[in-house]
Order: C-alpha cells, then structure tokens, then sequence
C-alpha cells in the first residue's frame, strides 16, 4: 500500500480511525496527530451508528448537525466537523431533482482553483464559471463586511487581496476584474467606512490559512480568524 501514490493522504486512515479529537479514543491520539480522513471516517462511522442514515428528514438533519457541532473539540476537530458539514449538505442537496446545480453552488464555494480548498480538493478543471463566482463573491463578503473578530476592509484592500489569490492560483482572476468593475459601475459606496490603506507590494507580508488557504496581506491582528472558515489567525504560514 505505500507504493500507491495516494499513500500520504490516507496513511493512518485505519489505524487512528476511532481516536477521538481530544486524545480519549482507541489509541490515545489526539486530532491535530491524526488524519484527516481518520477523523472523517470516525465522525460517518459514528453518525450512521447513532442516527441510522438509511434515511435523513429534516429533524433528523438538524440533528445530526447539533450532534456534530456539540461534540466540536472533545469527539470530533472543529475542522473535522466543519468538512463533514460541507459533505452532507451537498450529498443531500444533490438528490433533490432540480437542485443539483445549487448542490455545486452551495457545496464548491470554498473550493479553490489549485486544489487547496475544501471540502472535496476540487481544482481548477473541475469548476464551472458559477463555482468560481460564488468563491471570488464569499471571500469578497467575508473581507470587506465587520465581524466579531475583525473590521470590515475598504472596498480598495478587499481587491489586492483578492488579486494576490488571483496571481496565487486560487481564484478565477477574470471574475476578480469583474467584481472590481461591478462595484465601479454601480458606485458602490464602501461596506467598512475605512478609509484604504497603502498599496503594499508583492514583497510586503501575507500570510495562507492552513485549512482553506485563504491569503491575507499585512501584521495579523492579536485574535483574528480566517473569514472563511474561522481558523485562528495564530496558525496562520507566512508565505
């Protein structure tokens, strides 16, 4: 099996497959020593067991989401939790005739052009126009509207980011002009009230989230999150 060239992502799949996040399961290892694909398998193996998904309905979705979410941190990862969210949404969006385009919509929108996003690794290839437009717009959203955990950014700095994904691989650059030309055309005025910043170069910091890849430019504020899926910006890799 170490000769298949997929070995890396499933190594310890079926060793670690019943350890728990916080290192109280079979073999006392905790999440962040564990695969991904462990964790995934034990949080399917242990949803089909406690809610018998032969059959989903509406209370039963929801709660096989409050399950999830409550058991974030001791059973299961948080990012554990977070890809299997994705995953289920969209195996039961898909099976809805008529729904299937909203599924990629709904599903592919943290997906990126390189292969980094999530929930299912999708690369380039595999996106359509609308998959792309709905990452360009959520990451556009999620930067330049306030959060709890940050301020929103000027309409300005919302665009160099996203332009240095664009260079980066991981967004569709053609709709990132688009945006930018949308918001002109239309006068937009700016979501955040700031006033820009200084155009920084190419060389100036930024730093990748680990889980979603998103980019961010300049000094990391003390207690920030990935927009995107809420990542501590504390784990952030400068690149």
């Amino acid at each position: 099996m170490r000769k298949l060239p997929f070995y890396h992502l499933v190594e310890g799949a079926v060793l670690h497959h019943h350890d728990r996040a916080d290192g109280m399961g079979a073999m006392r290892v905790r999440a962040e020593d564990t695969p991904l694909c462990a964790q995934l398998i034990h949080i399917a193996d242990r949803a089909d067991f406690t809610f018998k998904l032969d059959s989903v309905d509406r209370g039963k979705y929801a709660a096989l989401m409050n399950w999830a979410r409550a058991h974030s941190g001791d059973m299961f990862s948080p990012d554990c939790v977070r890809f299997f969210a994705e995953a289920v949404d969209y195996e039961l969006l898909h099976r809805i005739a008529g729904m299937e385009d909203i599924a990629r919509w709904a599903s592919f929108h943290h997906e990126k052009l390189d292969g980094s996003g999530y929930p299912f690794g999708l690369k380039a290839e595999q996106l359509g126009k609308k998959e792309r437009l709905m990452a360009c717009i959520d990451v556009y959203q999620a930067l330049v509207e306030e959060r709890p955990y940050k301020p929103g950014l000027p309409h300005e700095d919302a665009m160099r980011i996203l332009r240095r994904m664009g260079r980066a691989g991981q967004l569709d650059p053609d709709i990132i002009e688009d945006i930018d030309a949308c918001r002109n055309l239309h006068g937009g005025a700016d979501v955040s009230g700031r006033a820009p910043e200084r155009e920084q170069s190419d060389t100036g910091p930024a730093w990748r989230c680990p889980v979603c890849g998103f980019v961010f430019e300049g000094v990391l504020p003390d207690g920030m999150a990935c927009p995107q899926c809420g990542q501590p910006g504390s784990s952030f890799e400068r690149i």
